[in-house]
């Protein structure tokens, strides 16, 4: 079968080259007639514009990149899910998406301001955004458009797409308190910038938030942390072994789900009758687990199709509906926390 070409647009339209290539990238004003005449052909022939060369006509890349810390995902399936829903919005416009894995540190924001001094993107979906981040401070100084999955500090003229966090550790907190837990611990696998990371600290506000509301004593023993896994799970197993046993756990991740169950089974404690298990972000692993565990919905898909529709409107130029974006958490109790 042979492909159509913008010659054969062309001639089939009654035009000329240039008119066929100014009617598809809308690069000079033409009668609505002969555009018609142009997008009629263009179906009759069944041709489609090649998106490289549309996008080099209007001075544009095509590309939108996804930028994330290598670390925080390591123990998780939640990229995996949240980049098939950018795809798949990706999928019915002219941009393609282009993965920027950076690690932690100083070299981070000299690679990412590299990419955008040499234009090599329209535009940047930013995870797991840093209170003080200054990835987010480089890119508004570059003036080109970003959408944060996640909150900053200050989050003032810009767009977001979050799950509501603080929202989802008290979801998390009112479930086991209904089932008779009262003495809970939040675990948490994080670096030495556990303060600056957005999730760690808006989920712990929204722990202590949670223990406030239903009267339950807070102190800096109910967070437990480990910078890896296996400090993690001792440190969990530790809290474990007090005279006072916690009777639940809420888990910030994938990783820290994991370790909370590692050290249950290694002190011979049974998940629920001895320890009920709560992760905060849900898992393809989670229904699998003996037993399955209990977890808040974070939204992986949601927040993956918010975002990249969010930013293809700025780049298309057209305000969001919404600039900002809360998705409101959803428990999925399963018999970690049912016995």
């Amino acid at each position: 079968m042979t492909v159509a070409t913008i010659y054969d647009v062309a001639r089939e339209a009654g035009v000329s080259v240039g008119t066929v290539s100014y009617a598809i990238n809308k690069t000079k004003r033409l009668r609505p007639e002969t555009v018609q005449r142009v997008e009629e052909a263009m179906h009759r022939l069944n041709y489609h514009p090649h998106a490289a060369a549309k996008a080099l006509a209007k001075g544009r890349t095509g590309v939108i990149a996804l930028v994330h810390p290598i670390s925080i995902y390591d123990f998780q399936m939640y990229l995996n899910t949240f980049i098939m829903a950018v795809g798949q919005v990706l999928s019915q416009t002219d941009y393609r998406l282009t993965v920027m894995p950076l690690l932690r540190g100083p070299a981070v924001a000299q690679e990412l301001e590299a990419s955008v001094n040499a234009r090599a993107m329209d535009g940047v979906l930013l995870l797991h955004t840093l209170m003080h981040d200054e990835r987010v401070e480089l890119l508004r100084r570059s003036q080109l458009p970003f959408v944060m999955v996640g909150r900053s500090a200050d989050n003032e003229g810009l767009y977001f797409v979050d799950t509501d966090l603080e929202a989802s550790a008290r979801v998390a907190v009112d479930h086991l308190v209904a089932m008779g837990r009262h003495s809970i611990i939040l675990v948490s696998q994080e670096g030495a910038e556990a303060s600056e990371i957005s999730v760690t600290w808006r989920l712990a506000a929204g722990f202590e938030a949670a223990l406030a509301a239903h009267g339950l004593p807070m102190d800096e023993r109910l967070i437990v942390r480990g910078t890896t896994p296996a400090s993690l799970a001792e440190a969990v197993k530790q809290r474990l072994q007090a005279e006072q046993r916690p009777a639940a756990i809420v888990a910030c991740s994938e990783g820290a789900v994991m370790c909370a169950l590692k050290a249950i089974a290694g002190l011979g404690l049974r998940v629920p009758q001895d320890v009920a298990v709560v992760g905060l972000a849900d898992s393809p692993l989670y229904p699998l687990l003996s037993p399955p565990c209990t977890a808040v919905f974070d939204h992986a898909a949601a927040l993956g199709q918010v975002a990249a529709g969010m930013l293809v409107d700025i780049l298309d130029g057209r305000e969001p509906a919404q600039p900002q974006v809360l998705l409101p958490p959803r428990l999925i109790a399963r018999d970690s926390t049912m016995g």
